[in-house]
Order: structure tokens, then sequence, then C-alpha cells
């Protein structure tokens, strides 16, 4: 039986893989960080009809998990089955609760509170059905991120109103369980403790309960009974229970006569049963097993919680006192019978009060008084007076005789004035001026529901992140307030504290809003939330949205806390994105810097920054910089940018815009920076400044540059003081040309600059007006480290070894100098394990590789100079050992992994998960059961994978040396299903060590007009001479259904195949003529036509001749084999072609000589070759003899003759 286990038992079987953050202090209110609930109703669930709920003494209720007995006669929901001794020969359903699984449940004020997961996803819930008619009150989200605070069971304690649950946590390292206190009516928890014993040792409380008294009980995963202390979570081992071993989920309850009832699973019997726990002795009694072994959770009773010749409860239950007033009088009324309805009598009862108090209103009681013991007659009513403190009370009444205790009567308030409830609807909006514009539904009663003063009612308003408290003791009766103190566009949000004649209310916090009429320099803005973009103006000129992923279409968006542009398939690009306005005076120099890198370095990006009146692309008038080719791929990479001035005081604006070509990568900006450097009368910036490391890395650099012969404005510049050279920033000048005269060229020589390091040097001219425009450039000094090697190639030798081979680099990874003579080369394979130091040679040979099975091998090749070691380049990976033979053959047996190996995965999927090796019960598809019965085979994961994203399932090697018509076959399971989804599988071959991949048909769609498995085969002919290949499957998602493919086979066929295969075309028919093989002595029977792998033909075809018509315009290839008595031939010669198209009035013929593809034609026809991602590689004429096209990589061609295509594949 399969049970659904508790968190504590999860972790253990997931070895660690969830990690949850520290246990929260104080008391969590759960609410969001922009003030509205995290717990917040559902609406409109549909449930089925109510059945009033069954009452009794011997009647006990939970909720149903799981269940041997078909799931049809049952189902998810609320149950009730006896508990008197009785054998259970059945369970009832009250109330179905379908969809939502129960992890914890219990019952207080005749409702049942039940914590429930809904099974399509990570959503947990507080659900309320009232126990009278099981009618579902209301329900609460408690978000996809609560499980953190979903409990294995939950008690419910009498006196406080508080239920208890222990929690699973995990820190990374240790697995506890945590104890929690959760306030059912008003969302809010809080952690008391991690549940440990008195020496220290941590529990797993799996089962919990609460007596009428308040004392928990719990029983650990060891089936071990534990008293809790519920301020402390410490535990008090009673004993052994007697049950074994047990990590499901349990459900448990104490009724009013202290019988601990549990409803357990048994790990070592593997049978669930009810038992009754003496909380004494701790010893189980068995006292009835369930019938399906039913696994029940979040179990009650609804009998009254007190003995049956005990006093029914008191009524009238009441305070009486002026409208926030600290004195005043406790009254109610003695019962006058019985809690089973007799009387009473007259004798008189012994009535027990106790009063409690939450002295911080955190959930936390502290006792005010010993219990008050008085007299009282049946019937009569009684008083008590008392002077309070303004805090919440909690006032428990119980009634006893000879025969026992009542059951409480509770009542909870607030004594004097209350403060005030959360602040509802807080909405923060920018006003047309950039003021921050606060509104609010101001509390109308206190948060206890205590006695509340609206008209003392005020507030103290924060504006984050600056800190700055905007108001204090604030009044409104409208619940509005407007900042108008902002003097910088930024990211802003406000803290709302009420406060009223009881005191200050809880803080609510607005969201944000980008706010403030212009910008000041400096300005800096890092993009550290999409609401600081938002405060940026992106205007789309081309207007040609492409979705991308996430949030982004092909135009600015953010992503990665930065600025993104995404290209256009098709299109260049031509957008914008627009600063808010900064005040920028005239007279003055302005430097804008930023970070600006492509997506892909083989894929430049162009970016130009300009200044403009408005966020109008014409309007940017003033150019600050230019880079056509943006090659950078890294935020590390240095900052971009370049000065400006402007010709009068006022709001400006910066716009980058992207003009990148189409098809490019995405283009990336960041920490964009606006500073003054300088006045407009100070020297502009050198020119033509250069350092130059000294020769042969020697530790020395020239810098040179000329003088400014004008000023930041253009002015002629008459004089200068003086010019300083800086280096690394330094405050100190390195170097002091003085006296300089505008214009000259100067150089300086640096003797002591830091060695093999990158050196940057600022030169800075000075007049009477002050510090001129900055220059700054960069060189490395001194010996670089090497930069990756090249050519890098792993092979096979003739022997089995592996030759590793590269070529030296030329250049440091800095672009310093390095001497190739000095160069050594250190070498590790894919375990770490070095196995070869300080080469000098270009080349190695590593002999210990596997030789009696094959293992994936690859190698990093590290270059070291004087300066340092480079990080190192990895070899292509090769798989090492002897290839299989044929037969080859996968049926992924057992679901637990595969028989031959190593199968890998090339290409890795966004989500990182995608191949797997399964059996039919860990999927999710039930109506896929494996082809070849043996409880095993492959899934691609496809459900969970992006759409586009794909990965291939690849074979061990094989060897097709010297083989006969060899062919793959695979069965692929289809879905029937009509929709637009086309997940596919298509199958591939890898040759030279994996560098070359060929696609051996076109993907192949999971959704068909029949469901079940198909099997489908492709012929490796012309591959036998390349000996050692690889087979793969690769899963192409769409987003859809998951992918199963089993009983991979590679064989070859003892038995001659068809010859001479031709194809004709008219409109959508296709006619296929092939020739009889040689068969003597071979008894044939007729032909298979196979189209793109799959077996076309319902009956044998006894003709040579065979008309196929198609419905679509896809490309198609078709084989034919021949039939024996003993057995199918391997695949004739392929032919493609495209439906749809007219027959040509002319004869061609295509074929592939060594790197080239050949085309003959006895007319005149144009001719188009394309790759097999769409390139085209050639395009022309053939007219009356034939044309020669060379190919550069081996792989698969579209050769277009006319109307006729051909798929062609160069080896």
């Amino acid at each position: 039986m399969k049970k659904i286990l508790s968190m504590w038992a999860m972790s253990l079987l997931i070895g660690g893989s969830i990690a949850f953050a520290a246990p929260p202090e104080g008391v969590v209110r759960l609410a969001k960080e922009d003030g509205t609930r995290l717990i917040t109703p559902r609406q409109n669930r549909s449930l089925r009809a109510a059945v009033r709920a069954p009452q009794g003494d011997n009647l006990l209720f939970g909720s149903l998990l799981d269940t041997e007995a078909t799931w049809s006669d049952y189902g998810l929901g609320v149950y009730s089955f006896p508990f008197d001794g009785t054998p259970i020969s059945d369970i009832t359903r009250v109330q179905a609760i379908d969809g939502l699984t129960t992890y914890a449940g219990v019952f207080a004020d005749n409702r049942y509170y039940a914590i429930t997961r809904l099974l399509a996803m990570e959503t947990f819930y507080l659900d309320v059905y009232n126990t009278d008619t099981w009618e579902l009150e209301t329900y609460y989200s408690l978000g996809m991120s609560s499980i953190r605070y979903v409990p294995n069971d939950l008690a419910y304690d009498p006196v406080t109103e508080l239920a208890y649950g222990a929690v699973f946590d995990y820190d990374g390292q240790n697995r506890f369980c945590l104890l929690y206190k959760y306030d059912l009516r008003k969302g809010t928890l809080e952690y008391v403790g991690t549940t440990r014993t008195s020496e220290g040792s941590v529990l797993s409380i799996l089962a919990m309960s609460a007596d009428i008294d308040g004392q928990l009980y719990g029983i650990n995963n060891e089936g071990v009974l534990y008293k809790i202390d519920k301020t402390t979570a410490r535990a008090e081992r009673v004993g052994l229970t007697g049950v074994p071993k047990i990590s499901s989920l349990q459900g448990s309850t104490i009724t009013a006569d202290g019988r601990f009832l549990w409803a357990a699973y048994d790990e070592v019997s593997y049978k669930s049963a009810l038992y009754d726990v003496n909380t004494t002795t701790a010893k189980a009694t068995k006292i009835a097993d369930f019938p399906h072994n039913e696994q029940m959770t979040g179990i009650f009773v609804t009998a009254p919680f007190a003995k049956a010749g005990a006093p029914a409860a008191v009524s009238g239950l009441t305070m009486i006192n002026e409208p926030g007033s600290l004195a005043g009088s406790l009254s109610f009324s003695a019962p006058t019978t019985t809690t089973s309805g007799a009387a009473l009598g007259s004798s008189p009862l012994s009535a027990t009060i106790r009063i409690y108090r939450d002295v911080e209103n955190d959930g936390v009681i502290e006792t005010v008084c010993e219990d008050v013991t008085k007299s009282v007659a049946p019937g009569a009513t009684l008083t008590y007076d008392w002077e309070m403190q303004q805090t919440n009370y909690i006032i428990s009444v119980t009634t006893s005789n000879t025969a026992g205790k009542s059951e409480n009567s509770v009542i909870k308030f607030w004594a004097g004035h209350d403060f005030p409830a959360e602040i509802e609807d807080l909405k923060l909006e920018r006003a047309d001026n950039g003021d921050g514009v606060l509104t609010w539904t101001p509390p109308v009663k206190g948060y206890n529901g205590g006695y509340f003063l609206p008209s003392t009612l005020e507030y103290d308003i924060v504006r984050l992140p600056d800190n700055k408290v905007v108001a204090q003791g604030y009044k409104t009766e409208e619940g509005r307030f407007v900042d108008n103190t902002i003097d910088k566009v930024n990211t802003y949000r406000y803290r709302l504290t009420p406060r009223s004649s009881g005191g200050e209310g809880p803080s609510v916090l607005s969201r944000e809003c980008g706010l403030g009429a212009y910008s000041t320099v400096p300005y800096e803005e890092n993009f550290d939330s999409k609401t600081a973009f938002d405060l940026w103006t992106v205007v789309d000129l081309n207007q040609h949205p492409v979705a991308g992923p996430g949030d982004w279409s092909s135009t600015w968006g953010y992503g990665s806390q930065c600025m993104a542009y995404v290209y256009e398939p098709n299109n260049a690009a031509d957008d914008w994105v627009i600063s808010p306005p900064i005040f920028i005076k005239a007279g003055a120099v302005y430097q804008v810097s930023f970070k600006a890198w492509s997506d892909m370095s083989n894929y430049p990006e162009s970016l130009k920054v300009m200044v403009g009146t408005s966020t109008d692309p014409a309007d940017m008038s003033i150019s600050i910089c230019d880079y056509p080719a943006i090659k950078d791929n890294s935020d590390l990479s240095a900052d971009k940018g370049g000065s400006f001035s402007v010709p009068e005081d006022g709001l400006y604006y910066i716009g980058f815009y992207c003009y990148s070509p189409a098809n490019s990568a995405r283009l990336y900006v960041d920490k964009v920076r606006v500073d003054m450097v300088s006045g407009i009368d100070a020297p502009g910036a050198v020119t033509g400044l250069k350092v130059e490391p000294g020769a042969n890395g020697a530790c020395s650099a020239t810098v040179s540059f000329t003088a400014p012969s004008s000023t930041g404005s253009d002015a002629p510049l008459s004089s200068l003081d003086k010019i300083e050279i800086y280096r690394h920033g330094s405050a100190v000048a390195v170097a002091t040309i003085s006296p300089a005269e505008p214009g000259h060229a100067y150089s300086w020589t640096d003797n002591s600059p830091e060695d093999m390091e990158e050196n940057t040097y600022q030169v800075i001219a000075f007049n009477g007006s002050g510090k001129g425009y900055p220059a700054e450039a960069s060189a490395y000094i001194g010996i670089d480290i090497p930069a990756e090697v090249g050519d890098l190639y792993l092979r096979h030798g003739d022997d089995g070894e592996a030759i590793i081979t590269w070529t030296a680099p030329t250049e440091g990874v800095h672009g310093g100098y390095i001497n190739p003579a000095e160069i050594t080369y250190g070498i590790v394979d894919n375990t770490g394990n070095p196995v070869a130091s300080r080469l000098k040679a270009t080349t190695f040979t590593d002999i210990e590789t596997p030789a009696n099975v094959q293992k994936m091998r690859f190698y990093t090749v590290k270059a070291s100079s004087e300066a340092g070691t480079n990080t190192g380049s990895n070899t292509n990976a090769v798989i090492f050992g002897p290839s299989y033979k044929l037969p080859f053959a996968e049926s992924f047996a057992g679901g637990s992994g595969t028989q031959t190996s190593p199968w890998t995965i090339l290409g890795v999927t966004s989500v990182g998960f995608d191949w797997h090796v399964l059996m039919q019960s860990q999927t999710d598809t039930p109506e896929a059961f494996p082809q070849d019965g043996d409880s095993g085979f492959a899934q691609f994961t496809s459900y969970s994978i992006p759409k586009g994203d794909a990965a291939t399932l690849t074979s061990p090697l094989i060897s097709l040396e010297g083989e006969v018509n060899p062919e793959l076959s695979f069965w692929f399971y289809h879905y029937r299903v009509e929709n637009d989804y086309r997940d596919a599988i298509q199958p591939v071959i890898t040759l030279d060590e994996g560098l070359t991949l060929i696609e051996l048909s076109e993907p192949i769609v999971a959704t068909a007009s029949d469901a079940g498995w198909t099997r489908y085969s492709f012929p490796l002919n012309d591959y036998v001479g390349h000996g050692r290949v690889r087979l793969g499957l690769k899963g192409i998602s769409d987003y859809g259904y998951n992918i199963f493919v089993d009983n991979i086979t590679v064989k070859a066929s003892e038995f001659p195949p068809v010859t001479d295969l031709t194809a004709s075309l008219n409109g959508r028919k296709v006619t296929l003529i092939w020739n009889d093989p040689v068969y003597e002595g071979l008894d044939l029977h007729g032909y298979n036509v196979y189209r793109d792998g799959e077996k076309i033909n319902t009956a044998l075809v006894t003709d040579l001749m065979y008309e196929d018509e198609l419905a679509d315009d896809f490309l198609h290839t078709y084989t034919v084999t021949a039939m024996y008595s003993a057995g199918e031939s391997g695949h004739s010669n392929s032919v493609s072609l495209t439906s749809g198209l007219s027959a040509a009035g002319y004869t061609t013929h295509v074929y592939a000589a060594g790197r080239s593809i050949v085309v003959e034609c006895d007319g005149t026809a144009p001719v188009r070759v394309f790759t097999a991602s769409g390139i085209t590689l050639f395009a022309g004429e053939v007219s009356c003899g034939h044309l020669t096209v060379p190919v550069v990589t081996p792989g698969v061609y579209l050769v277009w003759v006319g109307d006729s295509v051909t798929k062609l594949t160069v080896k």
C-alpha cells in the first residue's frame, strides 16, 4: 500500500534536496508586504451536496487520504466510523472533498478546520466546515510556498483556543520537527521551539492531540508517546505504544474521558488500524482494523467534551462592564442538566473560573490568578468582579460534580481601549507632478474586537527606501495623504502605522511606485526591481512584438535585474529606452557610464546613447557614445559611456537606442550613472591616449597623449597649468607635467607599474577653471597568463588509447605578452586525476583507457607561464572501450536503469531534467504501459519542459563495421488527442567521435489518429563505413505531453534488400517503383513500404510499385523492405520528396560525391541547396549537364531542383 508520507519521511527519501528557512521570530500574521492578506478567502468552489453529520458518542470522523479499495467507491473526503470496539466493516462518507488531500485537521466550535492541498499543484488551503451541516463556510489560500507551515497533525487546545502542530524543517544538514501554534480564526502562527527530549534529542512527531486540560501529547516515528510542553516544545517520554515504526501521515484525537484515539499505519505489518493509547502507560490497544487499510488524518469526535454524568456547560457567559473600562463583572448561569440531558437536582456544583491574559497580544498566555472556585446551585447566576488590564483575556468556566467536569465554556475579549485594526485597501499612486498619493480605508474597529474610538485615530507615515518620516500624528477622516517632499525620481513605498487611544496598531506597507518629478546629479540606477525599470520609457519604433522568455518581447524589457533588448528574428532593432527626467545645468560637463553586454559574443549588439529634451526619439539631439558591435558577454566588462554638456539649464533625458541586426541575441544594460565631471571652461580631454607595455614582458609602461587644445565646450584653450597622470584611480598623481602647452605631444614612462597585472591610467589637464575632462586607457603589463589552447581535439587511437592534440596559444588572457617557448601544459581527466604535467609538446597520448567496458572520457588542458595558469579548456567527450556488436538491444527492463552502458544525454533543457528511465507506476500517464511488458521504458518529460527545448538520449558506442543492411528500430507511444501540441521524437546518429550529428528523419509527432505503440525503423547502410557510431532519440518539447520510447534495437538483416527505389510526384500522389532483390533459394512473400520510418501498408505489397496519397506538404522519406518467409530484409535506398509539388518535365539525378553535391539534369532547372537548419548554401541553375556544389561540413542537406526536393547525406 503506497501511503502519503509525512514531511519528515519525505525528507528522508529526497536526501536533503529541500531546505527550508530558519523558523520565523514572533507572530507571523501571514501578510504580504503590500498589506494584503496572504490567507485570502476563496469563493465559489463547487462541492457535492452536503450530508448532515451523524451524531453519537461512538462515532469518530476523519479525512481519507488513501485506501486499497476502489477509489470510485470512495474518494477523498470526510468519513465516519465507530470506535466502540465493534469491527469497522466500512467507513461512511460524510462530505466529499474532491481534488484536495487533507494533511491535518481539528474540531472546534462545531467546525472542522482542515489543512488541504490541491492535487494539481503545491497550493495549500485552510478549509472551514460547519459540522452540523457539513457545509463549507469559507476557505483560505495559504499560498504556494507555505509547505514550511504544514503540520503532520494538528491538536486543538480548548483552553487557549489555539491549535498546535509539528512541522518538518531542514537546514541543509539536519532535519528537525518544529512546534508551531496556530490561531485558526485570525490566520496567524508562531514558532514555539524544536521538539526535543529533556536530553536534547530531536523528535519527529507525527501524531498530536491535546486533552481537556490543554496537555499536548505526541507520538514520534518510532511509536513512542510523549507529553509536550506547549510553551517550550520540550517532550517528556511516557513510553512505547507497541506500534512499530511509522512514517505516513497520521490522525489522532483525545475524547472527553481522556481516550487518545489514533489512526495509525504500521510499517511492519503494512496494516492500518484504530488504537486507544493510554496516556499514563503509553500502551496502545487496538480497537479495530480498517477494512481496506484506510489512511486517515484529522480525526475527531463531535460528542460533548465531558463525561456522561458531569454537568452540561454553563450558559450566558459574558463580561459586564462600561465600554473601555477596566473594571467589570463576569456573569454566567449554572447548568440544570448533565451532558446527557438528565436533571442535576439541587446539590450545589463547584464552579471553576480560570482567567488568562495575553500580555503582548502575541499568543503567549500568562496566568493572571489562580483558579477561582465558587459554589453555585444548578440554574443560579454567578458573578465575579475584578480589575483588568488593557489586553486580551481568555476566560474558561467549568462546573463539576462527583461524576466529573463539564465542557469548557470560553469567552475571549479585549479589556480597555483597543488599538486600531489593520489598515485596509492601502493604495499608492503617482500624481501628475510626481507626488506620492496614498489612500486607504481607515480602521473602524479595534484589532482585537474591543472598544475602539475612531476619533482618536492618527497615523505615522514613513517613506522607503530613504526612511524619511513624512508625517507623524497625521489625522485624516477620508484616509488620504499626499507626499510633496520627493526631490528625486525613484521607486518608493510607504509604511503606515495607525494609533488610537488604545495604542499602536499593526503597520502596513504600500506597493512600490515610481515617484518624483525629476532626478538630480549624481544619478544612479541599478535596476534592482522591475518597478525601477518601469520609470523608464520604452519606444518600439518598428512595432514587431514577438514573444520571448518570461514577459519579454522583441523590444526593451526587464529581466535578471537589468534592462534587456530581445532580438527580432526578421527585423533589425529600432528601439529606444529612455530615462526619467534629470536636471542638467549649462556650463558643466557630465559623464554617463553604464554596463552593456551581449548575450552571446558571436552575436554583437549595436547601441547608441544620446541626450534629449523629452521622451520622443526625435528630440534626442546630443550624442554621447556609439557602440556598433558590442561583443562583451558579461557584466564584468569595463564601463562604457561618454560625456556631454547642454546649452541651457533644464530637464533632459538619457536615451539608449538599440539598432542591432535581425536575429541577434540579447543586449543587456545595467548600472547607469550620470556625474558632473567639470566646469564648461575647464580643459577638454587629452587625445590619442595610449599605454604601451614594455617589450617582451618587461615591467614598464609608456603613457603617451596630446594635450587638449580646447575646453570642454570646444572653445579655444589659451593655457594649461598642468597635466596629471593617475594609476588605478589613486588620489595622488604618479606623474605631473608642468608647465604644459595646449596641443603639445607628451609621453611618460612608468618604471614601477603593477607587474603581471592590468594597469589603468587616467590623464587630466588643469587650468584656472579647475579640473578638466578625464581620459583613461589600460594595458596589461608584464608576462601574461596564456590564453586557451586552440584546435583542441580528443580521438581514439588504433589501439584504444586517447590521443589529445591542440595548438599553442598566441596571446595572453589579458592580451599581454607570452613567450610560446616557455609555455607548459598540464592535463587532468574528467575525474580530476592529473595525467600529465609540464608538457612542452602540443599532443599527449593517454594509454590508461577503459579496456573491458565503455566509459565516457574528456580532458582539461591548462596552459601555464610564470604569470600563472589559465582556467583550462575541455576536449570533446569521447566514449572509450569495446563497442557493442550487433544485434544490440535496450528495453529499459525494470524501469531502474539500462542494461547497456553508457547512455548519455546530449543537450540540456532549461529545467535541467529531461530523459528518465521509469516504471509505469512512476509516470503521470496511466495509459502508457511498457511496450514489451518488462516494467520499464524511457520518458522525455516534455510536459514540464518549455516549448522548443530539446535533449537527445544517446546510446553507447555500437560497431557497424562489416554489417549488412543494419537498421535502427524503436517503439514510440502515440496519444490520440485533438490539439496543436507537437511534442516529438527525432532519431539521429553521431559520427566522428560525436562531432557530427545526422538526423535520420524529420521529427515524429507524439499525437496521432490512433493511440498506442508504433514501431519505427531506419536503415543505417550509409554509415557502415564509419565503424563506431552512437544512435540517439532527440526529444523535442512543445510543452504538451510526455514522450515514451521502448524496445530499442540495432540489428543487421541476413536477407537481400530491395534495390533501385525511385519516386515520382503528381500533385499529392507519390508513385514508388523498385527492382526485385536477388533472392535465390529464399521464399519472397512481398514488400513493406515505410514513410518516415513507419510502415504504411496494411497488407504485404506484391507488385513492384506502390502509390501513396499524402495530406500535407511536408518533406517525406520512403524506403522499401522485402519480406521473406524467414524474416524481413534491411531497407532499400531512401528517396525524399515534398508532397503537393508537380512532377517536373525533365529527369534529374542528385547524389553526393566526396564532400560535394552533384546535380545532373537533361533540361534547365533552378537549383537551391539548404542546410538542415534552413540556411541557404547555394542558389543557381543547372542546364543540360551537371552542377557540382562544394560542401565543407558533413551532414544532411536539402537539394531543390525545379519542383522536386532530395534529402541528401554528405559524409
